[in-house]
């Protein structure tokens, strides 16, 4: 028996909640935890072409970041998303997401600057954590 099988049997026998999958899909990485825990990450990279006044800042034209895994979600996950480190030159405050989504869309967000002049190319970072199947507190199932 090697290490990582003791340890997934100490592990299993101690209720500690662990990985069951991981996986990539598309522009996403995913694991799901035995508990029922399930989450995503990855980035993206957007043209924004067009940025409205709203009140004292600008707003771009919408993003998404499209579907999330197949069945990685049974409801509506937690999302975040925030641009990348590497933007401050395009003078980016923030990012607004718009609405809930849904169990397999992102919802749609929006880049906030100071100023509307020009076409920004803005890396987005985004992770969802939901569930994919009813939790189990404690990973005891």
């Amino acid at each position: 028996m090697n290490l990582y099988n003791i340890f997934h049997n100490i592990v299993k026998k101690i209720g500690v909640d662990y990985v069951v999958e991981t996986g990539t899909s598309g522009i996403w990485t995913y694991r799901k935890w035995k508990s029922g825990i399930a989450e995503c990450w990855g980035k993206i990279s957007v043209s924004i072409t067009s940025w409205s006044a709203w009140g004292a800042v600008y707003e771009g034209n919408p993003s998404t970041y499209g579907t999330y895994p197949s069945g990685l979600f049974i409801d509506p996950p937690d999302f975040w998303v925030t641009p990348d480190g590497t933007q401050g030159q395009l003078g980016l405050l923030s990012v607004e997401v718009f609405n809930n989504g849904s169990k397999t869309r992102t919802p749609t967000f929006y880049a906030l600057r100071p100023s509307s002049v020009g076409t920004a190319t803005v890396i987005f970072h985004c992770r969802a954590k939901g569930f994919w199947k009813t939790f189990v507190g404690g990973g005891n199932t």
